[in-house]
């Protein structure tokens, strides 16, 4: 059984976030260089920010 601790997915970085969806599927190289820290373009930054909600709600709702 998978289950997530809601209250402290909330709270995490993005970068938590786009790594334990990364436990899960397999993540391409974007993701890959934003959880290096790698510099970002400012068009690479907005799609990380729209994944990492994506993401984070799609972790949370994983539990329910």
């Amino acid at each position: 059984m998978l289950r997530i601790d809601v209250e402290l997915a909330k709270h995490w970085s993005d970068a938590e976030v786009v790594t334990q969806w990364q436990k899960l599927f397999k993540g391409d190289s974007l993701n890959h260089d934003f959880i290096k820290g790698e510099p970002l373009e400012y068009y690479q930054q907005i799609i990380i920010n729209t994944r990492v909600k994506e993401y984070r709600s799609r972790l949370m709702d994983i539990s329910c």
